[in-house]
């Protein structure tokens, strides 16, 4: 349909239009992704670290609560 001129379309439509035009503004949006991303990361490995004190304590825990589990099974075993 172009071909054969059934369609009119603006003399600008094959024109590529840049959205950056400044190439600082361009640098600017990566360096404020960037940090966003290494804030990100920093973020991400608080909380893996947070995880796994938490599971190293619960771990702790039910230890200790297995050995006074058995200690008192031992204790009615001798009664």
């Amino acid at each position: 349909m172009l071909k054969l001129d059934l369609i009119e379309l603006d003399e600008d439509y094959y024109e590529d239009k840049l959205f950056f035009t400044n190439p600082d503004v361009l640098d600017q949006k990566f360096t404020i992704l960037e940090e966003e991303n290494l804030f990100y990361i920093h973020r991400l490995q608080e909380v893996e670290q947070y995880l796994e004190i938490t599971g190293e304590t619960e771990t702790r825990k039910k230890i200790n609560l297995e050995k006074e589990f058995n200690a008192q099974d031992a204790n009615r075993s001798v009664l």
